[in-house]
């Protein structure tokens, strides 16, 4: 069922066909479940908390919300529609194949242009992550809400002469 979950979220912006059964922790210690657990370390699940406070910012970005089921408490994947080309892939610190395609990106620098992205989205250059502008990031934050881990990315200037 994981396969199912991480092959439905690469998929280009499509929906999700599936619905899902339930799901259990594995859990390596006593460490309580976050309000963000992750599936295959990039794709978003929320608690119903977590959701509660994020909702409102992203409920016209075109994000879709799946309920899950973890050991009979709901979660939700978050699983942003949208992809945006706010990547500035010049200042990033980009690794290629040797057919071009991008294997990895060490540093994100996005462009001016992520400011009209939506909250929660994916970059087109590599749809491994999602993520977030400052208004959502100050809302998980100031709600103290688990699990997230967040790294701040530059945004390049545009100039004009």
């Amino acid at each position: 069922m994981l396969e199912a979950v991480v092959e439905g979220f690469y998929n280009d912006g499509q929906r999700y066909n599936k619905d899902f059964d339930s799901f259990h922790w594995i859990e390596q210690d006593d460490t309580p479940i976050c309000d963000f657990p992750m599936i295959n370390g990039c794709i978003p699940v929320v608690s119903e908390r977590a959701l509660t406070i994020i909702q409102p910012f992203i409920e016209e970005d075109g994000v879709e919300i799946l309920p899950i089921n973890v050991e009979e408490e709901p979660f939700y994947i978050l699983h942003p529609l949208k992809i945006y080309d706010v990547l500035n892939t010049k200042k990033s610190e980009i690794q290629y194949f040797k057919s071009g395609r991008v294997k990895n990106v060490g540093k994100y620098v996005f462009k001016s242009a992520v400011a009209n992205a939506p909250n929660l989205f994916h970059v087109s250059t590599l749809q491994t992550f999602v993520f977030v502008k400052e208004e959502l990031f100050q809302a998980i934050s100031q709600s103290q809400l688990t699990g997230a881990d967040f790294e701040e990315c530059p945004i390049t200037r545009s100039l004009f002469f």
